[in-house]
């Protein structure tokens, strides 16, 4: 009961949030999308994002609600590149936190069953707005459940809210690229990991 009292609070919270604060959120005077530097790229992100939380909440997804008390696993988000072009910022959950913020590579990197990672993705409009993509999601759930797979469970919340189908075929096509050294999770880049 004190979980969906918490989560209601949450969503409360965000429902008081007008589209006018969300416009605050605009790029530097003359600055393009492309040339933001990581300080303001950072500054952009931590002003949208509670448009990013409310989005993925909309519906009540569980997850959406959760992964928000998860740390980040960057210091901010990183430049487009996979995910179809978009920002990215990852939480993960206290489960493999721990072991995620190492970025060990190697064969013997083994995350815990019952980790899961949580990828915020957008895109920034020349006006500073945001197109939100989906949160998506990788849970470590073992070979005997996900045994095509390697242990993980692909899904996601699409910015409406709604429940995101994903093949799991498809992400996992990407992601066995890292299964033999990063047990099938791609880290964020260098230039935003925790140091």
């Amino acid at each position: 009961m004190k979980k969906v009292l918490g989560s209601l609070l949450v969503l409360s919270a965000l429902g008081t949030l007008s589209s006018p604060a969300y416009a605050a959120c605009a790029l530097p005077e003359g600055k393009k999308v492309a040339d933001l530097s990581q300080e303001e790229l950072n500054a952009h992100y931590e002003c949208s994002r509670d448009e990013l939380v409310k989005s993925y909440q909309k519906k009540g997804n569980e997850l959406a609600l959760e992964y928000t008390k998860w740390k980040a696993v960057a210091t901010g988000p990183a430049k487009p590149g996979v995910h179809s072009n978009r920002y990215l910022m990852t939480y993960v959950n206290p489960i493999g936190y721990d072991l995620y913020v190492q970025y060990k590579i190697g064969p013997d990197v083994e995350f815990p069953i019952g980790t899961i990672a949580a990828k915020e993705s957008y895109k920034i409009k020349g006006n500073g707005k945001l197109k939100k993509g989906p949160l998506l999601v990788m849970t470590k759930v073992g070979n005997d459940k996900a045994p095509k797979t390697d242990g993980w469970l692909y899904s996601g919340v699409k910015a409406s809210g709604a429940t995101f189908k994903v093949s799991q075929k498809f992400c996992h096509n990407c992601h066995q690229a890292y299964t033999p050294i990063q047990d099938s999770l791609g880290y964020p880049v260098e230039s935003v990991r925790l140091k």
